[in-house]
């Protein structure tokens, strides 16, 4: 399956808006399927963007996440692309460059417009 940005962004903000503690049981995000969500939760959870539990086989493979809230990480994240005109630009310049990025070169470039948003 393939990372989707825009869920990737649906998610955290899902997160940020929960005024509850616990944990998310059949996380539903509108436009996208059980599956797409689940396997974005795991993702998230490995690249430290939400806290949760992994369940995981004997073999330690993650199968499922019960996700909890937003890390620090998440958060920081969050907040270079919450802004829709940046988070569009972000878009545009990755698929003008090739369609395809690490999330730790996504995290500069929404870092790098935030600074360039910041400081101009």
């Amino acid at each position: 399956m393939k990372r989707d940005l825009d869920l990737v962004k649906k998610v955290l903000e899902y997160f940020e808006e929960k005024n509850a503690w616990g944990h998310e049981k059949d996380m539903e995000i509108n436009g996208f399927d059980k599956d797409q969500v689940s396997y974005h939760l795991i993702i998230l959870f490995e690249a430290n963007l939400i806290a949760g539990e992994s369940i995981t086989t004997n073999t330690g493979r993650i199968y499922d996440i019960i996700p909890f809230r937003l890390t620090w990480s998440g958060h920081e994240f969050l907040d270079n692309i919450r802004d829709n005109n940046r988070w569009s630009k972000i878009k545009q310049i990755i698929k003008a460059k090739g369609g395809s990025f690490s999330m730790s070169l996504i995290t500069k470039l929404a870092t790098k417009l935030a600074e360039d948003q910041l400081f101009s």
